[in-house]
C-alpha cells in the first residue's frame, strides 16, 4: 500500500500542492488560472507535465481537499456542479468520481478519508443539515452510503471525520462543539472532554 504525505505550501500568487509518494514520486499541483499538475520521480532529473487536469481548483480550500485513498489523490472540484477528480499515481491518469445524489438541493462540501474510503461532510445551512456519506467501493458511484444525517435547531457542520468504530459509533470534529461522538443506532450525539 502506497502512503502520501501531504506538504502544502501557499503564498500570494501561487497555491502549489505537494504529494510525496513511497515509490518516490512527488506530484506538485498549482492553481493558478488553470490547474497544472507536474510528477518528478525521485532519480530522475526532470519534471513532467502530465496532462491538464480536467477542472479548476479554485481557492485554498478545494486545493487542501487532497486526499490520499486507495494509490489516489483526490480533490473536490466545482464546475457548476460538485465532483471529484482522482488522480491515479500508478498509471498517472485522472478520472471523475461522482459525489453521492443529493438531487436538487444544495450543498457545500468537504472531502474527508475513513477506513482507507472517501468520506463527503455534506452541509445544507439553510435547512440545518449535515451528512457524513462514505463510499465503500473506490470508484463506484453506487456504493456511497449515508452514515449520518444530523437536522438540528442550530447548525452544527461537521469539518472532519476522525475515527469510524467498530459499532459504527463515528467520532467527529464538529464547529462550535469540537470533539463528538455519534451513535448511529440510538441518534445521540455526545461531546467529548479533553
Amino acid at each position: 500500500m502506497a502512503l502520501a504525505m501531504i506538504i502544502s505550501l501557499i503564498t500570494t500568487k501561487l497555491l502549489p500542492f505537494f504529494y510525496i509518494t513511497i515509490d518516490l514520486m512527488i506530484v506538485v499541483v498549482v492553481a493558478v488560472r488553470k490547474t497544472q499538475v507536474m510528477v518528478h520521480t525521485l532519480g530522475t532529473d526532470s519534471w513532467r507535465l502530465i496532462q491538464d487536469f480536467p477542472s479548476l481548483i479554485t481557492g485554498t480550500t478545494y486545493l487542501k481537499s487532497g486526499k490520499f485513498v486507495s494509490g489516489t489523490i483526490n480533490w473536490l472540484v466545482c464546475r457548476g456542479d460538485w465532483s471529484i477528480v482522482s488522480l491515479d499515481l500508478r498509471t498517472v491518469s485522472y478520472q471523475q468520481i461522482l459525489p453521492p445524489d443529493y438531487g436538487e438541493e444544495k450543498f457545500t462540501f468537504k472531502l474527508g478519508v475513513s477506513r482507507d474510503c472517501l468520506c463527503i461532510l455534506g452541509d445544507h445551512v439553510s435547512q440545518r443539515v449535515s451528512d457524513v456519506w462514505l463510499m465503500k467501493e473506490f470508484e463506484n458511484r453506487e456504493s456511497w452510503t449515508k452514515l449520518v444525517s444530523f437536522h438540528s435547531d442550530h447548525y452544527y457542520s461537521i469539518n472532519k471525520v476522525l475515527y469510524i468504530f467498530v459499532d459504527d459509533q463515528l467520532l467527529l470534529e464538529v464547529m462550535k462543539l469540537g470533539l463528538v461522538v455519534y451513535d448511529p443506532i440510538n441518534n445521540t450525539l455526545k461531546i467529548q472532554d479533553l
